[in-house]
């Protein structure tokens, strides 16, 4: 975690939950497997909202886990990717309905047309979320600006 978006997070209550050795490199269903693991251990130091994220191919993954697991999530934030809604059970498209998630990519992002791509396919499916391009940023976690005002638009559900 950056050491600048500590005081973001204390800011909004939040505590950080990551798992060492996730990356590219290891297969999804291990990495899905630890990202539930990881509710657990926030549920344990007391979190009450759980809140999914990820960057890059750490992004896609969370938002494949979103479709699957809507209820345990408070809302999500895919940063720098992200890949398209395809199904889910009527149940969790209706989950879906009411849970934020916020889209944050930026200008110079290899990625930026796929997250356009991905959020285009949430919003037909009529969810609440919000692109956030932010001017500049490449292939890279944001500042701790750029995360404050993405968490300020995902716990106050105050989506486009």
């Amino acid at each position: 975690m950056p050491e600048a978006w500590a005081q973001v997070l204390d800011e909004y209550n939040l505590m950080w939950v990551g798992a060492e050795n996730s990356g590219n490199e290891i297969h999804v269903a291990r990495r899905v497997g630890l990202a539930l693991l990881g509710i657990g251990i926030a549920k344990d130091n007391g979190a009450h909202r759980i809140y999914l994220s990820g960057f890059s191919g750490g992004g896609r993954v969370a938002s494949m886990m979103m479709p699957a697991y809507p209820d345990l999530f408070d809302g999500a934030l895919f940063i720098c990717g992200a890949n398209p809604f395809f199904t889910g059970t009527p149940e969790a498209v209706e989950t879906l309905r009411t849970t934020p998630m916020v889209f944050l990519t930026g200008t110079g992002d290899f990625n930026l047309e796929d997250t356009q791509m991905a959020i285009t396919t949430y919003q037909h499916a009529e969810f609440p979320v919000e692109l956030m391009v932010i001017d500049g940023l490449g292939h890279a976690l944001p500042d701790a600006t750029g995360l404050d005002d993405a968490l300020r638009k995902l716990v106050s559900n105050d989506l486009n």
